[in-house]
């Protein structure tokens, strides 16, 4: 288990495109970046999956 198996699929999918093209072009990091941000946000608004630091009540 690692950190894409708690992201919201499309999240983990533009994080892996984006792993791709920036061993392509290393040079638009930072655009790489705030568009990762920027489905982070989107992907958060809609998903409601608890994050893995949720706490559950235990019973």
């Amino acid at each position: 288990m690692d950190a894409a198996d708690l992201m919201p699929a499309v999240v983990r999918d533009a994080f892996s495109s984006a792993a791709l093209e920036y061993l392509n072009a290393p040079d638009h990091l930072e655009a790489l970046l705030a568009e990762l941000d920027r489905i982070r946000e989107l992907a958060t608004d809609t998903d409601s999956t608890p994050g893995a630091c949720v706490r559950r009540a235990t019973s």
